[in-house]
């Protein structure tokens, strides 16, 4: 995922002392000083009655350069392991109350096609309400070391968390480009259960996700509304060769019958070294690893 703020004395401020921890998602470097994150592009969100520029920083990621190449390392290690997981091999339950942390989680497999989302509780007279999987992927900060944290804080106010920072996927790069808090992606499937969760209960997730692994797996089913979503062969030649992208494999796209395509093959994850850049439909140079390892998957 991908960060932005908005151009604020109060947000510079806060960011001020974290330049280090952050990298430009452009260039995968650190910022030169604090003017250069501040300097971003403004987008223009204006009405026919109303002017609404949006100042913002540039687009940043939390995660260093050095933590991205440790998680490259340990990706080459699952590879080598022979192990690795397909989407549809990964399920990912949620009642849908997730915000922060968890809900960039889920958004970050549901924008990438990495994962099979399932809905448990909600109401249960509307049993096939697919809803959105995950609420607010949204940075949050405290900004305690503002005046206005400290005189809150004095009156019996305590600030956990504040929404501080937009997010997006590669539509960062579209003019004006929608914060993915706005964005709603439902879940793919939707089960029976509707209490509150205990270890007790463990089993009957057990049970209903062999269920839909069998059904997206075995029986090729799809959810022909999640587009993102591919069946990956995994035989290391079906949908693994793109004439058009050297880097690329992929698998095989929904169908509107309700079972995978087996006639069309779709991109979405690259060699090491490259990334799947979804907003231009190619593998590209991952600069954080400085394409140091040509090798799969």
């Amino acid at each position: 995922m991908h960060f932005s703020g908005r151009k604020t004395d109060f947000y510079k401020q806060e960011f001020e002392n974290m330049l280090e921890g952050i990298i430009d998602v452009e260039t995968c470097d650190r910022f030169n000083d604090i003017d250069d994150f501040m300097d971003g592009m403004t987008d223009d969100y204006s009405t026919n009655t109303k002017n609404i520029p949006h100042k913002k920083t540039k687009i940043f990621d939390f995660i260093s350069k050095g933590f991205k190449k440790r998680v490259l390392s340990l990706r080459k290690d699952i590879y080598d392991s022979g192990i690795p997981k397909r989407p549809t091999d990964i399920i990912i339950f949620t009642d849908g109350f997730s915000f922060s942390a968890t809900s960039l989680f889920i958004k970050g497999f549901q924008k990438t096609g990495g994962a099979i989302t399932v809905g448990f509780n909600g109401n249960p007279t509307l049993s096939n309400d697919l809803f959105d999987a995950s609420q607010s992927p949204t940075n949050a900060k405290n900004f305690n070391i503002s005046s206005e944290y400290y005189n809150l804080f004095l009156v019996g106010y305590f600030i956990v968390g504040i929404s501080a920072s937009e997010t997006f996927s590669y539509n960062y790069k579209n003019k004006n480009a929608i914060p993915l808090e706005y964005d709603f992606d439902p879940i793919d499937e939707r089960v029976d259960i509707y209490n509150e969760y205990s270890d007790d209960i463990y089993q009957t997730f057990i049970d209903k996700g062999k269920e839909i692994f069998k059904r997206y797996n075995q029986d090729k089913k799809c959810n022909k509304k999640n587009k993102r979503l591919l069946f990956d062969p995994n035989d290391g030649k079906t949908c693994y060769n793109f004439q058009d992208d050297k880097y690329a494999h992929g698998g095989y796209e929904y169908g509107e019958h309700g079972y995978w395509n087996e006639g069309v093959c779709k991109k979405y994850y690259c060699d090491f070294g490259y990334y799947y850049d979804l907003y231009e439909g190619k593998c590209k140079i991952d600069l954080c690893s400085q394409n140091e390892n040509k090798m799969k998957k």
